[in-house]
């Protein structure tokens, strides 16, 4: 069997979850109304516009989205920035997040790694989940801010009390390359199935090499044959090489056995 490396690339999310929610529910419907009513959606963004320069920190950020997406109104990155920058001096913990990727990964301003650091922490502080994992991953990588594995530890375990998956995954990172915390492989494997179980392909890869290497769980080749399965399903481009070394190992019926799971297998809900 080929060896293989468990992926320990500490990862931050471009947009969280909440946000895609209301993108979906309080923007994009927009979308679907435009060829009926189009003073509809113009109704809405003059709503938000009054909303925004009364001050109120959530249209403020809802009207930066818009202006992002180009929803309901033309695109125009300097206008999204202007009023994310409002919401977030208004302490709006979406936006001091959003503001945070945008000087992370320089969108819409000069990338600045100290500047991303500065808004992930305020979000944080405020228990917004993703910027408490992003927070983590510049302490784990020193971006922005002097590296200290211990706090990027103490922030992604903020951040799984509240479900994040991304967290859950760089946490089983943390205890596999004993980075923050003591190596525990253990400890590794129940991060990464907690992350694999919610459909997390990078985790569910690494759980796969926990039990095909026998690493904090008894070596068990058909699990790690099922794992491989989701994780290429969805997506991760290391899994078929090792799916192709696993199967030498299996007899048919075990193969198909595993490929009867991958298709009935459902993602978890999100757990701590």
């Amino acid at each position: 069997m080929k060896k293989r490396s468990q992926k320990t690339r500490f990862l931050v999310r471009w947009s969280s979850v909440a946000l895609l929610v209301i993108l979906i529910t309080g923007l994009l419907k927009w979308n679907f109304t435009r060829t009926n009513s189009t003073t509809g959606a113009d109704r809405t963004i003059q709503s938000l516009k009054r909303g925004a320069e009364r001050g109120d920190a959530k249209a403020q950020y809802r009207l930066s989205l818009a202006y992002d997406k180009g929803a309901g109104v033309e695109a125009d990155m300097a206008q999204s920035i202007t009023w994310l920058r409002k919401a977030a001096g208004q302490g709006d913990a979406q936006a001091e997040f959003k503001l945070g990727n945008a000087y992370r990964f320089g969108r819409g301003v000069a990338q600045d790694d100290v500047e991303a650091t500065m808004w992930f922490r305020k979000a944080a502080d405020q228990g917004h989940a993703v910027a408490q994992c992003s927070l983590g991953v510049a302490y784990m990588v020193g971006q922005g801010v002097v590296s200290n594995e211990v706090e990027a530890v103490k922030w992604f375990r903020r951040s799984v009390e509240q479900g994040d998956i991304l967290a859950q995954y760089n946490l089983g990172n943390a205890y596999t390359l004993g980075r923050g915390v003591a190596q525990d492989d253990e400890a590794a494997v129940k991060w990464f199935r907690k992350a694999a179980d919610q459909g997390h392909a990078l985790a569910q890869y690494n759980l796969g090499i926990c039990y095909a290497r026998g690493r904090g769980v008894d070596q068990d080749i058909r699990a790690a044959y099922g794992w491989f399965l989701l994780s290429a399903a969805g997506g991760d481009g290391d899994a078929p090489v090792f799916l192709e070394s696993l199967e030498k190992l299996l007899s048919p019926s075990e193969k198909e056995a595993a490929r009867s799971w991958m298709k009935a297998w459902k993602p978890a809900a999100v757990t701590e």
